[in-house]
């Protein structure tokens, strides 16, 4: 682990900047802390702003920071200290005493981050807000990411299962028309087909009708019976009826 720390109190210039070239860290450096030590008893904040700006590349750095018993330790990540060049450091501090908010700004703090000699040149960090809410949004859009994929999969279920259901119901639909039609075929094939001999048992229906009409009395024996023409079961038969 490799730190720096700085003490100051209220009653310093926050204008006047503190440390120097012997605070040094390489871009190379891991575990590399800022430590920030306010030496004032009548001020307790809980937490603060810090600022970062790198006046050789202009990368800035903005995040909220815990102070514990006046002191505040934050870690150079390796995003941040790969970039080169001579920094500057100052905080804001924030505390509420009696319902209303006390505000205290540090002096600026210097220090460099030297390149390593194989170091290759790194683009400028632009902003990196408040880590800590960067890292909470990231992972609510992975959440809502997630949540959207799962509704997805179901609008993709429940489209698949639509889609078998009609085609289910046009092949039933498709099929009892095929059967009405073959039904009124066949009707119209026998009613086709039986439509002359009906015609040939309604004209011998009619002779027979006139033949008998002709012919209504006949003696049998010398008995006189009367004939009547009648169809039965599809069949014409003669019935004889004794006159009397």
């Amino acid at each position: 682990m490799k730190k720096k720390v700085w003490e100051f109190r209220i009653l310093d210039n926050p204008n006047q900047a503190i440390g120097g070239e012997n605070d040094q860290f390489y871009t190379t450096d891991t575990e590399a802390f800022l430590v920030f030590d306010l030496v004032d008893e009548s001020f307790n904040p809980i937490q603060a702003m810090l600022t970062l700006v790198n006046t050789s590349n202009k990368s800035v750095v903005n995040e909220t920071v815990t102070v514990i018993g006046g002191k505040t330790m934050w870690e150079m990540r390796e995003e941040i200290i790969e970039h080169a060049g001579n920094w500057q450091a100052q905080l804001v501090y924030m505390q509420v005493k009696n319902g209303v908010e006390e505000k205290y700004t540090s002096p600026v703090v210097s220090f460099n981050v030297t390149g390593h000699l194989l170091d290759q040149r790194t683009p400028a960090l632009v902003a990196v807000e408040n880590w800590t809410k960067f890292v909470n949004d990231a992972e609510e859009l992975f959440a809502e990411w997630v949540a959207l994929e799962e509704t997805l999969e179901l609008n993709e279920n429940e489209r698949i299962a639509n889609e078998q259901a009609r085609q289910e119901n046009y092949s039933e639909l498709v099929d009892t028309g095929i059967m009405q039609e073959n039904i009124n075929q066949k009707l119209a094939d026998a009613e086709q087909e039986y439509a002359p001999r009906l015609t040939e048992l309604e004209q011998n229906d009619e002779n027979l009708t006139t033949q008998l009409a002709q012919n209504e009395r006949y003696n049998i024996d010398g008995i006189d019976y009367k004939v009547k023409f009648a169809v039965v079961n599809g069949q014409p038969q003669l019935k004889y009826q004794e006159v009397k």
